[in-house]
């Protein structure tokens, strides 16, 4: 039985790039609290990715679910027992709208819990985004897919992404509506970034990473103070396991030994399939005593922040970084064919490259001799203004009150 008039808003995440992207979004609707209860809840998704932001952000979530019985790795058996913690935990507390954000398996199966029960309200931040192909991102385009056609409500980051909602309309449930409202990454980024600028983050307490293959600490100092040039690189995607892994670990080594005086920082999610795709580097690092190459478990979000703004330039095949460094003014090399971040694409800081060994190899090494690819456009508006999360707490509130 419920024990109060207001109504229930669970803003749910599982990832560090959920969090990122929805905590300005909780934030907000906090300010409505004489209306609202929202409520933070932890799918268990990436529990170990997401303590340092709860501590950054100090918030902890009123409800975690728990995926540690799950043993198995595999995909369908981890997003089964997701739908099913969700249907539950909705039965028990009676959610009047869920907020998910963009196209992981939590967001998804939040999302067809919400729908199957019937009577909760789906809110889907970052909706529009697209590929066009339905293996790469994998399984991401089907997710926000799916989440955009049985959501009441769809939030566009960009306009493109607002046009690729309006062009499947038909395809989604009557009630559904979609607004332009810009990308909440950028209200986060501001938050951290006035925390760097004004000097609040104590970066002694960064300076020491732990390897991510060994037991030893590597010094991020040189890196974080920018006394030492380096290029940033990270991969986590499916489709990049095996050999185009192995492809970019390759052009990296290439790189390393060319240009001895130039760092290169591989931040190595923490997923078992990752850590094994390098594997062959840290080997390869070890017997050959190549200097700068640093593989590095997770790093806290603000140094991540820190590192992106002190980076040459960016190798990634993320989508939240290549939001991130472009708003920071940074290059991105695009480890994938194709992309739904087109804005970066078509503006011209950031480059689709693919994964083939030569042209990774070619393209950074093209940035390396003649850098300055920085665009010289306002940055900042390319993918939202820092209002974002305002502008959906407060449609978020419209819509419940009615």
């Amino acid at each position: 039985m419920r024990l109060s008039n207001k109504k229930k808003v669970f803003c749910i995440a599982g990832t560090r790039p959920e969090y990122i992207k929805l905590f300005p979004v909780y934030k907000e609707l906090k300010n409505y609290s004489d209306e609202l209860e929202v409520f933070w809840v932890n799918s268990g998704q990436h529990t170990d990715l997401l303590q340092s932001l709860e501590e950054l952000f100090t918030l902890k979530p009123d409800f975690s679910l728990d995926l540690s019985t799950v043993e198995s790795s595999s995909l369908a058996l981890r997003a089964s027992s997701l739908l099913r913690s969700f249907a539950e935990l909705y039965e028990s507390h009676k959610p009047d709208l869920v907020v998910v954000q963009g196209d992981t398996i939590t967001a998804e199966k939040a999302a067809l819990a919400a729908y199957y029960h019937g009577g909760i309200s789906i809110a889907h931040v970052e909706a529009g985004l697209r590929s066009f192909n339905i293996h790469a991102p994998f399984p991401e385009e089907l997710s926000r897919r799916l989440i955009d056609q049985i959501s009441n409500l769809n939030f566009a980051p960009t306009e493109s992404a607002l046009r690729n909602l309006e062009n499947e309309s038909e395809l989604f449930k009557d009630n559904s509506n979609n607004f332009l409202v810009g990308n909440t990454v950028v209200d986060s980024l501001n938050l951290i970034r006035k925390l760097i600028d004004t000097e609040v983050i104590d970066w002694k307490d960064y300076y020491k990473i732990k390897s991510a293959f060994e037991n030893s600490e590597i010094d991020l100092n040189p890196f974080i103070s920018h006394k030492q040039k380096f290029i940033l690189i990270t991969l986590h995607r499916r489709e990049n396991f095996e050999q185009n892994s192995s492809n970019l670990q390759q052009a990296v080594l290439k790189l390393a030994k060319e240009f001895r005086s130039l760092n290169f920082l591989i931040c190595v999610h923490p997923s078992s399939r990752v850590r094994e795709s390098f594997l062959e580097l840290h080997k390869e690092v070890q017997e050959q005593r190549i200097e700068n190459v640093f593989l590095l478990s997770s790093l806290a979000y603000p140094v991540f922040v820190k590192l992106m703004m002190n980076s040459e330039f960016i190798f990634s095949d993320s989508g939240g970084v290549q939001e991130e460094a472009h708003y920071l003014g940074k290059t991105v090399l695009v480890l994938r064919n194709e992309t739904e971040r087109i804005e970066g694409i078509v503006q011209g800081l950031n480059k689709l490259i693919g994964t083939s060994e030569e042209r990774i190899y070619m393209e950074a090494r093209q940035l390396i001799i003649n850098p300055g690819l920085e665009s010289d456009h306002q940055l900042e508006d390319l993918y939202g203004d820092g209002k974002s999360s305002s502008r959906i707490a407060k449609i978020i509130f419209e819509s419940l009150s009615k």
